[in-house]
């Protein structure tokens, strides 16, 4: 009994208190009053809660006709909310004035339309389709994923897409790439933003640091894996990453943000967009900071100093890799809308500012970025089917010239990256229907400028011999989609693209049958064909990356000249090496005939300063070869070797005969041919289910920077006779008996010749200007074709209108092929053959509380990315020290946010890699370790 009355009593406090708070809220006062509809129109027996702040005051339920009305509300701010199983939650928030009624229409979203959004990048703009009927592999990250969990680059938000696969060079750097192939500095996947180019207009490099944009301006992220040539031309063979920004129509308000946690990060942002002029003007504005300190380094090849080549004031100094990333950014957009006619124009302005940050190159290494600035100017025209926009990007990486230390520079020679390249694109499309069928076409015209001052481009901006760096692209096509009976629609496409740098036509072909059984299930096979161009660097790069390579030779990158390619010096005796020439550093600057013996006398003279330089040797092995030299010089200066004496190993990763020498020819565009076999569809309108069975057939894997040229050396056992013998004859000469004499030759054979045999004599001579007499590496053609096949697998399951589970696996049945890269080894897919990801995301109705957790697997995988590669020996340098492969992690991440209707304020906390594991994602990167961040945002 005294139990039963405490609870009464309990009961009894509670309902007083409840009246407390809800029956002034409910005296007389104002109204609020409204429907509540979906796509299929008004929609009766809803329940419709008002609540103020955590507390629920009042609740209702739709009329037949779906209206509501809450009557005797106070004063005040609320928040309206609709529920009804099987759609999300709408809420709108609303202020009564004192007796004032207020108007709060709702629409219910269905659940099986959360899990089949709209998508535009597969038509290229042309109308928003549904993610289900789209004839391709798509996925969405909507503005809902974005809000509530920070992190420190948007392309985190891509690591549990199915088929892509992001490296990591720290906080604010990553490489991202659909199904496999990343490279350290990656430009496979076609990177737009609002429809406009989204990478460095020259270098073609997709640096997601350089986004103009914010993450409170994004409506949401496309990811189109597979080809996509058929509509946007050059460079779409590996899919296309589309950053889709808000209208200002549509998201009117303003809101500021603030990130901070570990590492010192911190984010200000803020975004602000107004409707003005009768509704037919619209203007957004966006801009964040951002500051972090970059994960500690972990590259043993970066060298202590800065070589004595550096420019002045940083040669011979202690080498400084700066620990920030640091960066600021502005957009700005005006848009004009005319709904009566359908026309609408949008301009948009974005500016970027990377005061720090690090970036990798295949060919350079590590670089330090410092004032690079990226700049984009667009005007986009849309008017019922047809749109239209030109653009314009301009990088400039805040070095005026090869002195200026102001800007950015490569960290491995401190020498400084200049690059003031620029791109104008216009593009126009126009669709319409005929016959029963929908098209689309359109043309594009893109011109890209290099320009570096002198430096990355060389000789090519400083001589008249190699013309400009212009590059000029145009190319049409048409698009269409056929309805055929028994719910069958056939899909053709075909583009043709030109370049000013390529010779011939390149054709993009895409076929695809698709079967739509309903409206939620769709089953398709797909070909596609496509290409990508060589990027500017690959014709025009001109520059030393490595000063001392080897003694006596910088190792200098050039580009492969287009339409024309590099033609070997055949000009000298014809009795050595079929007349194949040589340049070497010990015999002068014009070209002579490719013997090693033609080096002897220059390089023996300069033996004694090399054996002191070389890093290889120790103190002792030194003083030990000093002393030999020192000793033998009067002999070995006198020598003067033929051809038939010493005989000459031609040598790139192996020895090669002169006969089997060829002319290195202009590069080509490189294609890749696909097949797919796809499901999607929504089972029993709660499971979204998507699968892709993909074939590929890569012809793009060549155009890597390798060797240009075979290097001269010593035979080593004809060098080792003819030394032997020389050297006894001397030493009997000055009175040695002559088994001593032959045993004292013998001896130091021994030790001079795996040295001198293991250096370059020379290199093969090219005919062309580019050719100086330094060990050249360039861009190469494949040397053949490599076949990949894989899967692609998302699973998404709506349990309620809170919970969405998800889970995603892809494979691919290789990582290493057997083809040789242009570094040397084995071509290597640089990313994991096996990548698996489960989520579950939380969001309550009420109070606001939303959770998430992530487990993030992928196995191990080697690296063969030029200077970042996991081979032992580095044949790209064989005085490099080894990385490691990347090895297999398993990631825990996990978040929580609680959002305010009234004040609308949002608070999220993310820890990724929750469990702290040591996990690099690229060979000699940083580990990627625990990143605790919250975020505080305020709309209003």
């Amino acid at each position: 009994m005294l139990a039963r009355a405490r609870r009464t009593l309990a009961t009894s406090v509670f309902a007083l208190a409840f009246c407390a708070v809800a029956v002034p809220a409910l005296a007389q006062g104002g109204a609020i009053a409204g429907t509540v509809s979906s796509s299929a129109g008004p929609m009766a027996g809803i329940t419709v809660h008002l609540t103020s702040g955590p507390n629920r005051v009042a609740t209702t339920t739709t009329a037949a006709d779906g209206s509501y009305r809450l009557g005797g509300v106070a004063a005040g701010s609320y928040v309206v909310i609709a529920t009804s199983p099987g759609y999300t939650p709408a809420r709108h928030v609303v202020t009564v004035a004192a007796g004032a009624s207020v108007t709060a229409d709702l629409t219910l979203v269905e659940l099986m339309i959360q899990l089949d959004p709209s998508v535009t990048t597969a038509s290229r703009g042309a109308s928003a389709t549904r993610s289900l009927d789209v004839p391709a592999s798509i996925s969405v990250v909507p503005s809902t994923d974005l809000g509530n969990r920070p992190v420190p680059i948007i392309t985190d938000y891509l690591k549990t897409l199915p088929g892509i696969s992001v490296v990591n060079g720290g906080i604010a750097q990553s490489n991202t790439v659909s199904r496999g192939f990343n490279y350290a500095f990656s430009t496979s996947m076609l990177s737009l933003q609002d429809y406009r180019f989204n990478a460095l207009p020259s270098l073609r490099g997709n640096l997601p640091f350089l986004n103009t944009g914010t993450t409170e301006d994004i409506e949401r992220i496309e990811v189109l894996n597979g080809p996509a040539a058929a509509l946007y031309g050059p460079n779409a063979a590996n899919g296309v990453l589309h950053i889709i920004s808000k209208s200002p129509f549509t998201s009117q308000g303003t809101s500021l943000t603030v990130d901070g946690g570990e590492r010192n990060l911190m984010r200000i942002a803020g975004r602000t967009a107004t409707v003005f002029g009768g509704g037919r003007w619209g203007a957004k504005l966006s801009s964040e900071y951002f500051t972090a300190n970059e994960w500690p380094d972990r590259d043993p090849n970066l060298p202590a100093t800065y070589p004595a080549t550096a420019p002045a004031g940083r040669a011979g100094l202690p080498l400084h890799r700066g620990t920030l990333a640091r960066r600021w950014n502005a957009e700005g957009r005006l848009d004009y809308r005319n709904e009566a006619t359908g026309f609408e124009n949008m301009f948009t302005a974005g500016h970027t500012h990377i005061l720090n940050s690090q970036e990798l190159t295949a060919v350079f290494g590590p670089t330090q970025g410092r004032n690079w600035t990226y700049t984009s100017l667009q005007d986009r025209v849309k008017y019922k089917q047809f749109n239209a926009q030109v653009f314009y990007n301009g990088s400039n990486s805040g070095s005026e010239g090869a002195n200026d230390l102001s800007g950015s520079y490569y960290l491995t020679t401190g020498i400084p990256i200049v690059d003031q390249s620029s791109v104008v694109v216009a593009q126009a499309q126009q669709g319409f229907d005929l016959w029963g069928a929908n098209f689309i076409t359109g043309a594009d015209y893109i011109a890209t400028h290099p320009k570096s001052n002198g430096t990355v481009y060389g000789r090519y901006e400083t001589t008249s011999l190699l013309g400009n760096t212009d590059i000029t692209e145009s190319g049409a096509y048409l698009h269409g989609t056929f309805h055929l009976p028994m719910h069958v629609d056939f899909v053709a496409a075909g583009r043709v693209d030109q370049s000013n740098r390529l010779d011939g036509t390149q054709f993009s072909p895409r076929l695809a049958l698709v079967y739509k059984p309903d409206d939620v299930n769709s089953f398709r096979f797909t070909f596609g064909r496509a290409f990508n161009s060589p990027a500017g660097f690959a014709y025009f790069l001109d520059q030393v990356s490595n000063p001392q390579y080897a003694p006596g030779f910088a190792l200098r990158a050039i580009g492969n000249p287009s339409k024309v390619g590099l033609q070997f010096n055949r000009s000298c005796d014809a009795g050595v090496n079929l007349g194949l020439c040589m340049h070497s550093p010990w015999v002068g600057a014009a070209p002579v005939a490719s013997s090693a013996a033609n080096a002897f006398p220059g390089f023996v003279a300069a033996l004694p300063a090399i054996v002191n330089a070389l890093p290889t040797l120790s103190a002792s092995d030194k003083a030990a070869l000093g002393g030999l030299l020192a000793q033998l010089k009067p002999i070995l200066s006198s020598l003067r070797p033929t051809p038939s004496e010493v005989g000459t190993t031609l040598m790139t990763t192996a020895p090669v005969q002169a006969s089997a020498v060829r002319d290195i020819a202009p590069l080509t565009a490189s294609f890749n041919n696909t097949w797919e076999l796809g499901y999607k569809g929504i089972v029993g309108s709660r499971l979204r289910v998507s699968l892709d069975l993909w074939h590929q057939i890569r012809g793009d894997v060549g155009q890597t920077l390798g060797l240009a040229h075979p290097l001269v050396l010593y035979e080593p056992t004809s060098l080792g006779a003819y030394l032997v013998a020389k050297i006894t004859q001397g030493l009997m000469a000055g009175g040695m008996s002559q088994a001593q004499a032959q045993a004292t030759a013998q001896a130091s054979a021994a030790a001079l010749v795996p040295l001198m045999a293991a250096l370059p004599q020379g290199t093969l001579a090219f005919t062309s200007p580019l050719d100086d007499g330094s060990i050249l590496v360039t861009y190469q053609n494949s040397p053949g074709e490599v076949k990949v096949t894989g899967a692609d697998l998302a699973v998404d399951y709506q349990a309620n209108a809170d919970l969405l589970l998800s889970a995603t696996y892809s494979i691919q049945d290789k990582v290493v092929f057997d083809v040789t890269a242009g570094g040397g080894g084995q071509l290597m897919s640089n990313s994991p053959k096996h990548r698996v990801s489960v989520r579950g995301r939380w969001r309550g109705e009420l109070p606001g509380w939303g959770m998430e957790g992530t487990v993030r697997y992928s196995d191990a995988f080697p690296v063969n990315s030029g200077y970042y590669n996991s081979l032992n020996p580095n044949l790209y340098n064989p005085a490099f020290k080894p990385l490691n492969p990347v090895p297999a992690q398993t990631l825990l991440d996990a978040g929580v946010s609680y959002h305010w209707e009234a004040p609308r304020l949002t608070w999220g906390l993310t820890v990724t890699n929750l469990l702290d594991t040591k996990a690099p994602t690229f060979a000699g990167t940083p580990y990627i370790r625990r990143l605790a961040l919250s975020r505080l945002s305020w709309a209003f």
